[in-house]
């Protein structure tokens, strides 16, 4: 990778060149996911939404993470 890093990504500071992922906001995820941002806000009320983090008073999902919940969502049946 060149010295020079691209637009939208970042480091760790420390040495370690491999790009942080961008995290995104609560209307992108809505986007992405085909949900409103009210129901996302409600599965963080309830705990059972996808993981996020906040910084400050934003909230932000990681998209890997996001990943990792779609997943675990997966049914076979309506009596799971």
């Amino acid at each position: 990778m060149s010295k020079r890093l691209q637009q939208n990504q970042l480091t760790d500071g420390v040495g370690d060149d491999t790009p942080i992922e961008r995290a995104l906001t609560p209307k992108e995820t809505a986007a992405i996911l085909g949900v409103s941002e009210s129901f996302l806000a409600k599965k963080r009320m309830s705990g059972d939404g996808p993981p996020y983090v906040t910084m400050g008073r934003n909230v932000r999902y990681l998209p890997s993470r996001l990943r990792g919940w779609i997943k675990s969502q997966e049914r076979l049946s309506t009596s799971e």
